[in-house]
């Protein structure tokens, strides 16, 4: 440059003040299913029940009827946790088992069930095998079980791991006058199938035991129907650990037609299953209530159709979750799954199943580990019936979230606004999921849409989590952030002075610290570096001689870091 010649400063900004780099999504992988299994032809598969053996082995049963042999038999399947089918087994081809009790899985990792069946000759005695296997299907133990009440054959519902056995519970048949007669009462057996003692309850002869649960002091709830005169009563037996009845009550049920699945909140209160008939309307409804051992109702759900139902009890929050095909007109076209609050109000429902099938139960439904529920149920086609097997979160739903966010500048470059675009996290529904930002700078935010202010230019890696359940997507950002100076910052570039080859900088510097004025050229290079008092308002002659005309970087800095940065060209 030569003395003569002036420093036209052009003040421009460089580089826009945020930047996106790196955008990673983590992928889910699907974990809901919705699986048939069944056989082709004229038959049906029924009944069907499911067992969580672990979150990865899930034992399903069902009843199988083959309505061009007659035939009738068990059935067992091993499905794994994405809903196919590892193994199967089937009970009951010589013995023409036609029933069986609830499946169970025992203290040893084992499944155990109870097959009885109708004997075809009525000359004869139907026999009924207590049945264990493995994991795999394989029979471990298959022994007779006695029966020195019936002199025909025995129903059995239900079955508990107790203490150093099992606990059934059954309706033993016995013919007087020519007529069959149930007797209901309660068994246990050891764990080789063999009976240690059995309890009658006359007063309900002529009944069906159709629930068997514990009760928070040890002893068992009994519930079920039973005929009296010309009516169905229903009737509720709390008995002690060995059986033995404390107290015993009924109810007359000219419209309740079953009283099933009795849950203890405590020893006053109870939840269970009432089935009513209209008559005027030739139709049954049901609904779900809490009562005392009287039977007085003090509140009740919304009304469901009377088919068979699973109802689960939720002791985290005091909640209930219950499956029941859903009546349409005539037609049950779907099954509903539903979650009531303590008080019996609907919290919300659920419809799945297709117009083209008619369910013929409500199945069943267990809960997993992490909260979701896998329900089983068997629908019709015409003179065909599968079993459907389905796993769906804790909302009821089969959705997994997605997570994802855009990310806007705000007028104050520092100052980010992000875009919450997620999917499938419904903050606002019950059970709904919720948000985890984290902006990579030690602060975070449950905000859907948050705001973010930075201290420091620099890269932060954005980490946006949707939560539903115990689903979790993960979504980032890397961005770029450029902080500009204080607003109370003043410096200026000004012309040259007369004297040789300087350039004057005026500048303003309210806060301590190392600050610096250096200077570049289109290269990155540094080409010159200037010290600046802190604190202080002053003047800089910074020596221009050894540049060349051209563009040049002009940065400010603070303790190392870039606070201010614009381009001049020298003429």
């Amino acid at each position: 440059m030569t003395p003569q010649n002036l420093a036209k400063i052009i003040i421009l900004w460089l580089s826009a003040n945020i930047l996106y780099t790196n955008i990673t999504t983590l992928a889910q992988t699907p974990k809901y299913f919705w699986n048939t299994y069944g056989s082709s032809g004229d038959i049906k598969e029924i009944d069907s029940e499911v067992l969580v053996y672990n979150d990865s082995l899930f034992i399903v049963s069902a009843k199988q009827l083959d309505f061009v042999s007659s035939a009738t038999k068990i059935l067992l399947w091993g499905i794994d946790g994405k809903g196919n089918m590892i193994w199967q087994k089937s009970f009951g081809e010589e013995e023409a088992y036609n029933r069986k009790s609830k499946i169970n899985l025992t203290p040893q990792k084992n499944i155990n069930f109870i097959t009885y069946a109708f004997p075809n000759d009525t000359n004869k005695v139907a026999v009924s095998h207590f049945i264990e296997v493995d994991s795999k299907g394989e029979t471990i133990i298959k022994k007779v079980i006695q029966d020195s009440i019936s002199n025909k054959y025995t129903f059995f519902y239900n079955i508990l791991n107790v203490p150093n056995g099992y606990l059934l519970s059954r309706s033993s048949f016995y013919i007087i006058d020519n007529d069959i007669k149930p007797k209901p009462n309660l068994v246990k057996i050891n764990y080789s199938g063999e009976m240690i003692w059995h309890r009658q309850f006359p007063e309900f002869d002529s009944g069906f035991i159709k629930n068997l649960t514990p009760a928070n002091d040890g002893g068992y709830y009994l519930s079920g129907s039973y005929e009296k005169e010309e009516n169905r009563d229903i009737f509720l037996i709390k008995t002690d650990s060995l059986g033995n009845d404390e107290w015993k009550t009924s109810k007359d049920s000219v419209k309740i037609e079953n009283f099933e699945q009795t849950h203890e909140i405590n020893k006053d209160t109870l939840v269970g299953i009432f089935k009513y008939f209209i008559e005027e309307e030739n139709k049954g409804t049901m609904y779900i209530a809490k009562f005392d051992k009287n039977f007085n109702i003090f509140s009740y759900s919304p009304e469901f159709n009377e088919k068979t139902t699973a109802l689960l009890q939720n002791h985290q929050d005091h909640t209930w979750i219950g499956v029941a095909p859903f009546l349409e007109g005539s037609i049950y076209i779907g099954l509903e799954f539903f979650k009531l609050d303590a008080q019996g109000n609907l919290l919300w429902r659920r419809l799945y199943g297709k117009p083209a099938y008619s369910f013929y139960d409500g199945g069943d439904i267990q809960t997993l580990s992490d909260g979701s529920f896998v329900i089983v149920s068997s629908k019709e086609n015409g003179k065909q019936s599968d079993v459907i097997l389905f796993k769906v979160n804790c909302m009821g739903l089969q959705t997994e979230p997605q997570a994802y966010f855009e990310t806007e500048i705000t007028e104050t470059s520092n100052i980010l606004r992000f875009h919450n675009l997620s999917t499938a996290v419904y903050p606002d529904s019950t059970d709904g999921g919720h948000f985890v930002w984290d902006f990579g700078d030690g602060n975070t935010s449950s905000l859907q849409n948050p705001e973010h202010s930075y201290d420091r230019s620099g890269t932060y890696r954005v980490v946006l989590k949707g939560i539903v359940c115990k689903d979790t997507s993960v979504y980032h950002q890397d961005i770029f952030v450029k902080v500009p100076p204080p607003a109370n910052y003043q410096w200026q570039l000004s012309s040259l002075h007369n004297r040789q080859g300087t350039l004057s900088l005026l500048y303003d510097i309210p806060e301590e610290g190392n600050h610096s004025f250096r200077l570049y050229d289109m290269l990155g290079r540094e080409v010159l570096q200037q010290t600046l008092l802190s604190a202080t308002r002053g003047a800089a002659d910074i020596p221009l001689s050894a540049l060349s005309a051209g563009s040049y970087v002009a940065c400010l800095y603070k303790d190392n870091e870039r606070i201010f940065i614009q381009k001049i060209i020298l003429q």
